[in-house]
């Protein structure tokens, strides 16, 4: 519970329109959207249907129009902050963060955010390479013997303000771009 009222917090409760646009190591946040309900259909098939924020996000001259919301999967009731990228034709996400990969900071009072790089029909490896040539590579930690993604620290709700949370939104925002990039490269290379 604590990391979704953390993770609301930042996306819904703190007012940006007036700090924006934000640019921060690589990506810019053009626009605060508001929120809508969003559908985003998973690999499996399945998918959801929730409220999500909604923001205009650039990296490297390429501008896209990025979702942020908590999902539920499994049967288990775990937790998923969950990035979708909109296209006209095709919207999907680019991001499915586990909150079990995320580690509680009671000292800092904040959630140090991580994702393993997996990524359907993409290697671990090539989703590193990829930070890293989009000039990220400083995301990455290792951890016992395995390379991890910090995206950053999420300030727990009672202390989130724009100032603690706008890294942390920008890194999450540019490594769903990366993966977009990623995710259309890789098809265009098995469609050739």
């Amino acid at each position: 519970m604590e990391f979704v009222l953390a993770v609301h917090r930042a996306l819904f409760g703190i007012p940006k329109k007036r700090n924006l646009p934000y640019s921060y190591r690589g990506v810019h946040i053009l626009e605060d959207r508001g929120s809508a309900w969003h559908q985003f259909i998973n690999r499996s098939g399945a998918g959801y249907y929730t409220r999500y924020a909604d923001f205009i996000a650039a990296t490297q001259g390429r501008v896209e129009a990025v979702s942020v919301a908590v999902n539920r999967w499994g049967d288990t009731g775990g937790l998923r902050l969950c990035v979708g990228v909109r296209k006209p034709n095709r919207s999907h996400h680019a991001l499915q963060l586990d909150n079990g990969n995320c580690e509680r900071d009671k000292e800092n009072n904040c959630w140090d955010i991580y994702h393993d790089g997996r990524m359907s029909d993409i290697k671990s490896e090539i989703v590193l390479e990829a930070v890293r040539e989009a000039q990220a590579g400083h995301w990455i930690e290792e951890h016992e013997g395995k390379e991890w993604i910090c995206l950053g620290k999420l300030p727990s709700a009672d202390t989130a303000t724009w100032t603690s949370s706008k890294k942390f939104l920008a890194n999450l925002m540019h490594y769903a771009i990366i993966r977009t990039n990623l995710r259309e490269a890789h098809k265009r290379t098995r469609s050739a």
